[in-house]
């Protein structure tokens, strides 16, 4: 299982975007996924547990391509992975 963080954001910021990935790939309701966004916005962190390493990927690109700064880990590898951007 990975474990997605959403730490923080890159410059113009793709707010509604960002809310459509999550709604999209989460399957979050409107309101969910506006206060995960509003929420990265104050400067907390969004946590997400993911199953399927396959749509973590395409997730990750997704958010990325938003604006966000992802930090990704892995209980399996130990792995820890942060995303290009400014915390």
């Amino acid at each position: 299982m990975l474990k997605l963080n959403i730490v923080g954001w890159r410059e113009g910021l793709l707010k509604i975007s960002m809310n459509h990935v999550l709604q999209e790939h989460l399957s979050l309701g409107l309101k969910d996924s506006k206060d995960c966004v509003d929420d990265v916005l104050a400067g907390n962190v969004v946590s997400f547990t993911l199953e399927n390493s396959a749509k973590a990927d395409v997730l990750v690109k997704a958010l990325e391509d938003v604006g966000a700064i992802l930090e990704i880990e892995s209980d399996q590898d130990a792995l820890r992975v942060v995303s290009n951007g400014e915390a």
